[in-house]
Protein backbone atom coordinates (compact mmCIF):
# COMPACT_ATOMS: atom_id res chain seq x y z
CA UNK A 1 0.00 0.00 0.00
CA UNK A 2 2.82 1.99 1.12
CA UNK A 3 4.73 1.56 -2.12
CA UNK A 4 1.02 2.61 -4.66
CA UNK A 5 1.08 5.58 -2.45
CA UNK A 6 4.38 6.75 -3.04
CA UNK A 7 4.21 6.11 -7.15
CA UNK A 8 0.74 8.26 -6.74
CA UNK A 9 2.79 10.93 -5.04
CA UNK A 10 5.46 10.47 -7.53
CA UNK A 11 2.72 10.92 -10.54
CA UNK A 12 1.50 13.93 -9.35
CA UNK A 13 4.83 15.84 -8.42
CA UNK A 14 5.84 14.95 -11.67
CA UNK A 15 2.46 16.41 -13.08
CA UNK A 16 3.82 19.46 -11.14
CA UNK A 17 6.82 20.13 -12.06
CA UNK A 18 6.16 20.06 -15.57
CA UNK A 19 2.66 22.16 -15.35
CA UNK A 20 5.10 24.97 -13.00
CA UNK A 21 7.67 25.03 -16.25
CA UNK A 22 4.73 25.26 -18.41
CA UNK A 23 3.68 28.20 -16.82
CA UNK A 24 7.13 29.13 -16.67
CA UNK A 25 7.96 29.64 -20.00
CA UNK A 26 6.05 32.76 -21.23
CA UNK A 27 7.69 34.49 -18.40
CA UNK A 28 10.77 33.14 -19.37
CA UNK A 29 10.09 34.83 -22.48
CA UNK A 30 8.63 37.94 -22.07
CA UNK A 31 9.49 38.52 -18.47
CA UNK A 32 7.70 39.04 -15.48
CA UNK A 33 5.84 41.70 -13.17
CA UNK A 34 5.42 42.88 -9.91
CA UNK A 35 1.82 41.83 -10.62
CA UNK A 36 2.70 37.86 -11.15
CA UNK A 37 4.19 37.36 -7.87
CA UNK A 38 1.35 35.55 -6.41
CA UNK A 39 1.60 32.72 -9.26
CA UNK A 40 5.39 32.36 -8.72
CA UNK A 41 5.11 32.77 -4.69
CA UNK A 42 1.73 29.94 -4.94
CA UNK A 43 3.97 27.32 -7.38
CA UNK A 44 6.88 27.76 -4.81
CA UNK A 45 4.16 27.18 -2.01
CA UNK A 46 2.99 24.77 -3.07
CA UNK A 47 6.03 22.75 -4.37
CA UNK A 48 7.38 23.06 -1.01
CA UNK A 49 4.22 21.27 0.78
CA UNK A 50 4.75 18.28 -2.11
CA UNK A 51 8.86 18.42 -0.70
CA UNK A 52 7.28 17.63 2.58
CA UNK A 53 4.14 15.44 1.65
CA UNK A 54 7.11 13.31 -0.38
CA UNK A 55 10.19 13.20 2.19
CA UNK A 56 7.24 11.62 4.71
CA UNK A 57 5.83 9.41 2.15
CA UNK A 58 9.44 8.28 1.29
CA UNK A 59 9.94 7.45 4.82
CA UNK A 60 12.44 10.07 5.80
CA UNK A 61 15.08 8.71 3.92
CA UNK A 62 17.16 10.86 2.21
CA UNK A 63 18.08 8.41 -0.91
CA UNK A 64 14.53 8.13 -1.21
CA UNK A 65 13.06 11.86 -1.07
CA UNK A 66 15.98 13.02 -3.15
CA UNK A 67 14.15 11.12 -6.04
CA UNK A 68 10.92 13.52 -5.49
CA UNK A 69 13.10 16.54 -4.74
CA UNK A 70 14.83 16.22 -8.00
CA UNK A 71 11.68 16.51 -10.43
CA UNK A 72 10.32 19.34 -8.29
CA UNK A 73 13.85 21.47 -8.43
CA UNK A 74 14.02 22.92 -11.85
CA UNK A 75 10.38 24.39 -11.13
CA UNK A 76 10.34 25.27 -7.97
CA UNK A 77 14.43 26.91 -8.97
CA UNK A 78 12.40 29.15 -12.15
CA UNK A 79 9.55 30.43 -9.93
CA UNK A 80 11.33 30.88 -6.56
CA UNK A 81 14.33 33.05 -8.00
CA UNK A 82 12.05 35.20 -10.06
CA UNK A 83 9.76 35.70 -6.93
CA UNK A 84 13.28 37.04 -4.82
CA UNK A 85 14.00 39.44 -8.06
CA UNK A 86 10.84 40.93 -7.77
CA UNK A 87 10.79 41.14 -4.69
CA UNK A 88 14.30 42.52 -4.46
CA UNK A 89 13.48 45.04 -7.32
CA UNK A 90 10.73 46.27 -5.64
CA UNK A 91 13.17 47.16 -2.41
CA UNK A 92 15.21 48.64 -4.56
CA UNK A 93 13.09 51.03 -6.52
CA UNK A 94 11.74 52.09 -2.77
CA UNK A 95 15.10 53.18 -1.88
CA UNK A 96 15.61 54.67 -5.14
CA UNK A 97 12.30 57.26 -4.67
CA UNK A 98 13.15 58.02 -1.31
CA UNK A 99 16.50 59.42 -2.26
CA UNK A 100 15.69 61.51 -5.36
CA UNK A 101 16.22 65.34 -5.78
CA UNK A 102 16.45 67.37 -8.49
CA UNK A 103 18.94 70.68 -8.33
CA UNK A 104 20.45 73.09 -10.48
CA UNK A 105 17.38 72.90 -12.87
CA UNK A 106 17.95 75.29 -15.96
CA UNK A 107 16.21 75.64 -19.12
CA UNK A 108 16.99 78.00 -22.41
CA UNK A 109 14.73 78.58 -25.31
CA UNK A 110 14.86 76.47 -28.71
CA UNK A 111 14.82 79.40 -31.16
CA UNK A 112 15.07 78.35 -35.09
CA UNK A 113 15.58 80.43 -37.74
CA UNK A 114 12.43 81.49 -39.30
CA UNK A 115 10.22 81.48 -36.35
CA UNK A 116 9.00 84.25 -34.26
CA UNK A 117 9.40 83.06 -31.20
CA UNK A 118 10.42 79.38 -29.43
CA UNK A 119 9.98 76.16 -30.93
CA UNK A 120 10.86 74.32 -27.48
CA UNK A 121 12.79 74.34 -24.63
CA UNK A 122 16.87 72.78 -23.70
CA UNK A 123 16.39 71.50 -20.19
CA UNK A 124 19.20 70.63 -17.93
CA UNK A 125 19.13 68.73 -14.32
CA UNK A 126 21.40 67.14 -12.21
CA UNK A 127 19.51 64.26 -10.45
CA UNK A 128 20.95 62.90 -7.28
CA UNK A 129 19.81 59.53 -6.19
CA UNK A 130 20.94 56.65 -4.17
CA UNK A 131 23.92 54.81 -5.41
CA UNK A 132 24.36 51.46 -7.00
CA UNK A 133 20.78 51.80 -8.68
CA UNK A 134 20.78 50.16 -11.85
CA UNK A 135 17.90 51.76 -13.82
CA UNK A 136 17.08 53.70 -17.16
CA UNK A 137 15.63 56.88 -17.07
CA UNK A 138 12.94 57.17 -19.84
CA UNK A 139 12.40 60.74 -21.67
CA UNK A 140 9.87 63.01 -19.83
CA UNK A 141 7.16 64.24 -20.69
CA UNK A 142 5.78 67.66 -20.17
CA UNK A 143 1.99 69.00 -20.28
CA UNK A 144 0.12 72.06 -19.04
CA UNK A 145 -2.50 70.54 -16.84
CA UNK A 146 -3.11 68.54 -13.44
CA UNK A 147 -0.52 65.50 -12.26
CA UNK A 148 -2.43 62.91 -12.76
CA UNK A 149 -2.51 59.66 -10.34
CA UNK A 150 -1.26 57.31 -12.89
CA UNK A 151 -0.59 53.86 -11.68
CA UNK A 152 2.98 52.55 -11.00
CA UNK A 153 1.85 49.50 -13.69
CA UNK A 154 0.43 52.35 -15.96
CA UNK A 155 3.36 55.00 -15.84
CA UNK A 156 4.67 53.12 -18.47
CA UNK A 157 2.05 52.84 -20.57
CA UNK A 158 0.56 56.42 -20.25
CA UNK A 159 3.51 58.02 -21.60
CA UNK A 160 3.20 58.79 -25.22
CA UNK A 161 6.28 57.45 -26.37
CA UNK A 162 6.43 58.38 -29.85
CA UNK A 163 4.27 61.55 -31.10
CA UNK A 164 0.92 62.83 -30.75
CA UNK A 165 -0.99 64.23 -27.07
CA UNK A 166 -1.33 63.01 -23.91
CA UNK A 167 -2.44 59.28 -23.58
CA UNK A 168 -5.90 58.65 -21.82
CA UNK A 169 -6.28 55.20 -21.85
CA UNK A 170 -4.60 54.54 -17.96
CA UNK A 171 -5.83 57.91 -16.18
CA UNK A 172 -8.58 57.65 -13.78
CA UNK A 173 -9.71 60.68 -15.43
CA UNK A 174 -9.12 61.56 -19.35
CA UNK A 175 -7.64 64.84 -19.73
CA UNK A 176 -8.30 64.91 -23.20
CA UNK A 177 -5.92 65.38 -25.72
CA UNK A 178 -3.70 67.72 -24.34
CA UNK A 179 -0.52 69.21 -26.02
CA UNK A 180 3.06 68.03 -24.82
CA UNK A 181 6.34 69.40 -24.86
CA UNK A 182 8.92 65.90 -25.32
CA UNK A 183 11.86 64.68 -27.10
CA UNK A 184 11.18 63.89 -30.65
CA UNK A 185 11.37 59.77 -30.68
CA UNK A 186 13.06 59.88 -34.14
CA UNK A 187 14.99 62.68 -35.02
CA UNK A 188 18.83 63.50 -36.50
CA UNK A 189 19.30 66.81 -34.78
CA UNK A 190 20.23 66.60 -31.60
CA UNK A 191 23.11 64.78 -30.12
CA UNK A 192 22.54 62.70 -27.03
CA UNK A 193 25.82 61.24 -25.30
CA UNK A 194 26.13 57.71 -26.55
CA UNK A 195 24.59 55.11 -24.27
CA UNK A 196 27.20 53.18 -21.79
CA UNK A 197 25.84 49.86 -23.12
CA UNK A 198 24.92 49.18 -26.29
CA UNK A 199 21.77 47.68 -25.57
CA UNK A 200 20.11 50.74 -24.39
CA UNK A 201 19.79 52.89 -27.28
CA UNK A 202 16.68 54.36 -26.46
CA UNK A 203 16.53 58.11 -27.52
CA UNK A 204 16.59 60.29 -25.13
CA UNK A 205 17.12 57.67 -22.20
CA UNK A 206 20.15 57.22 -19.96
CA UNK A 207 21.80 54.73 -17.45
CA UNK A 208 21.95 56.10 -14.05
CA UNK A 209 25.42 57.19 -13.20
CA UNK A 210 26.81 55.00 -10.70
CA UNK A 211 28.51 58.12 -8.49
CA UNK A 212 24.63 59.07 -6.90
CA UNK A 213 24.50 62.44 -9.78
CA UNK A 214 23.59 61.58 -12.82
CA UNK A 215 23.11 64.87 -15.46
CA UNK A 216 20.81 65.20 -17.88
CA UNK A 217 19.77 67.32 -20.80
CA UNK A 218 16.47 67.40 -22.51
CA UNK A 219 15.54 68.77 -25.74
CA UNK A 220 11.59 69.25 -25.49
CA UNK A 221 9.53 69.74 -28.36
CA UNK A 222 5.62 69.61 -29.44
CA UNK A 223 4.71 66.23 -28.84
CA UNK A 224 3.03 66.45 -32.28
CA UNK A 225 6.74 65.58 -33.96
CA UNK A 226 6.89 62.34 -35.24
CA UNK A 227 10.38 62.50 -36.94
CA UNK A 228 12.34 65.12 -37.20
CA UNK A 229 15.27 64.59 -39.70
CA UNK A 230 16.07 68.27 -39.80
CA UNK A 231 15.52 72.15 -38.84
CA UNK A 232 14.00 72.28 -42.58
CA UNK A 233 12.53 69.30 -42.37
CA UNK A 234 9.35 69.25 -39.43
CA UNK A 235 7.34 65.84 -39.84
CA UNK A 236 4.29 65.83 -37.73
CA UNK A 237 1.99 63.03 -36.46
CA UNK A 238 -0.70 62.57 -39.22
CA UNK A 239 -3.36 63.22 -36.30
CA UNK A 240 -1.70 66.22 -35.37
CA UNK A 241 -4.12 69.80 -36.18
CA UNK A 242 -4.24 71.13 -39.43
CA UNK A 243 -2.81 68.55 -41.21
CA UNK A 244 -5.22 68.04 -44.16
CA UNK A 245 -7.16 65.24 -44.80
CA UNK A 246 -7.40 62.79 -47.95
CA UNK A 247 -9.52 64.06 -50.25
CA UNK A 248 -11.10 60.84 -52.51
CA UNK A 249 -8.47 60.86 -54.72
CA UNK A 250 -5.70 61.40 -52.74
CA UNK A 251 -2.89 59.11 -51.45
CA UNK A 252 -1.42 59.61 -47.69
CA UNK A 253 1.86 59.49 -49.65
CA UNK A 254 1.17 63.10 -50.44
CA UNK A 255 1.22 64.14 -47.12
CA UNK A 256 -2.52 64.44 -45.91
CA UNK A 257 -3.95 62.47 -43.19
CA UNK A 258 -6.05 59.33 -44.32
CA UNK A 259 -9.87 59.47 -43.27
CA UNK A 260 -9.13 56.21 -41.19
CA UNK A 261 -6.38 58.14 -39.09
CA UNK A 262 -8.85 61.68 -39.13
CA UNK A 263 -6.33 64.58 -37.00
CA UNK A 264 -7.19 66.14 -33.78
CA UNK A 265 -9.41 68.96 -34.48
CA UNK A 266 -9.70 70.53 -31.36
CA UNK A 267 -6.91 70.22 -29.04
CA UNK A 268 -6.41 71.63 -25.56
CA UNK A 269 -3.44 73.50 -24.99
CA UNK A 270 -3.86 74.04 -21.29
CA UNK A 271 -5.70 73.38 -18.34
CA UNK A 272 -5.53 75.83 -15.60
CA UNK A 273 -2.08 77.53 -15.17
CA UNK A 274 -0.07 74.81 -13.81
CA UNK A 275 2.08 72.58 -15.62
CA UNK A 276 3.23 68.85 -14.80
CA UNK A 277 5.01 65.96 -16.04
CA UNK A 278 5.31 62.22 -16.40
CA UNK A 279 8.42 61.03 -16.39
CA UNK A 280 9.39 57.50 -14.39
CA UNK A 281 13.27 55.24 -14.52
CA UNK A 282 12.32 51.18 -15.14
CA UNK A 283 14.96 48.30 -13.90
CA UNK A 284 14.98 45.14 -14.46
CA UNK A 285 12.22 42.35 -12.81
CA UNK A 286 9.54 44.96 -13.66
CA UNK A 287 11.20 48.17 -11.64
CA UNK A 288 9.02 51.38 -11.96
CA UNK A 289 9.97 54.64 -10.29
CA UNK A 290 7.33 57.41 -10.77
CA UNK A 291 9.36 60.65 -10.84
CA UNK A 292 6.56 62.75 -11.91
CA UNK A 293 5.77 64.41 -8.87
CA UNK A 294 9.38 65.96 -8.00
CA UNK A 295 9.84 67.45 -11.49
CA UNK A 296 6.43 68.92 -11.45
CA UNK A 297 7.33 70.49 -8.48
CA UNK A 298 10.80 71.47 -9.70
CA UNK A 299 9.06 72.48 -13.21
CA UNK A 300 6.27 74.69 -10.72
CA UNK A 301 9.19 76.61 -8.85
CA UNK A 302 11.81 77.36 -11.81
CA UNK A 303 10.27 77.03 -15.16
CA UNK A 304 9.65 80.34 -16.75
CA UNK A 305 6.34 78.88 -18.89
CA UNK A 306 4.91 77.91 -15.26
CA UNK A 307 1.92 80.23 -14.84
CA UNK A 308 2.02 81.00 -18.82
CA UNK A 309 -0.44 78.79 -20.58
CA UNK A 310 0.05 81.64 -23.49
CA UNK A 311 3.76 81.13 -23.83
CA UNK A 312 3.09 77.20 -23.52
CA UNK A 313 0.30 77.51 -26.68
CA UNK A 314 2.43 79.90 -28.89
CA UNK A 315 5.47 77.44 -29.06
CA UNK A 316 2.67 74.43 -29.61
CA UNK A 317 1.23 76.28 -32.12
CA UNK A 318 4.64 77.68 -34.26
CA UNK A 319 4.84 73.59 -35.15
CA UNK A 320 1.34 73.12 -36.37
CA UNK A 321 1.21 73.48 -40.09
CA UNK A 322 -0.40 76.76 -40.51
CA UNK A 323 2.78 78.23 -37.44
CA UNK A 324 5.22 76.45 -40.05
CA UNK A 325 3.50 77.90 -43.43
CA UNK A 326 3.48 81.77 -41.36
CA UNK A 327 7.60 80.07 -40.95
CA UNK A 328 8.26 79.11 -44.60
CA UNK A 329 7.69 75.90 -44.73
CA UNK A 330 5.73 73.59 -47.53
CA UNK A 331 4.34 70.33 -47.69
CA UNK A 332 7.19 68.28 -48.69
CA UNK A 333 7.53 66.59 -52.41
CA UNK A 334 6.14 62.69 -51.55
CA UNK A 335 9.24 60.56 -51.62
CA UNK A 336 11.74 58.48 -49.38
CA UNK A 337 12.16 59.88 -46.47
CA UNK A 338 8.97 62.05 -46.67
CA UNK A 339 5.31 61.32 -45.75
CA UNK A 340 3.82 57.99 -44.34
CA UNK A 341 0.26 56.70 -43.39
CA UNK A 342 1.22 57.94 -40.22
CA UNK A 343 3.17 61.47 -40.62
CA UNK A 344 3.32 64.16 -43.03
CA UNK A 345 6.39 66.91 -43.60
CA UNK A 346 6.85 69.88 -43.79
CA UNK A 347 9.78 71.14 -45.94
CA UNK A 348 11.13 75.09 -45.47
CA UNK A 349 10.72 76.82 -48.58
CA UNK A 350 14.49 77.98 -50.24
Amino acid sequence: MQSILRIILLVVIACVAILGLLIYIPFAKEGASWSDLPIFAGFVGVALVLAYLWWWASGRRLGRAMIGWMILLPPLAAHGSTAILLAMARIEGRQFASSVRIENYREQPINWPGFDGPVGMEVSLELHHAVGIDAILLAPELHFGPLPEVPGDNLSATLTGGSGYLKNYYLPQPLGDLTLLKPVLFQRVFENRPPADPAYRWYASFRLAPSGKTDLTYFLLPGTIDYLPARNRICLNSRSVGVPICAADEDPGSGCASPNYPPITDPIYALGQDLSALWMAAGSHDMIVDLSAPLTSVLRQHSRLQSNPAEWTAIQKRLEPDGLARAGYRLCPAGDDSHTALRSCYCKAN
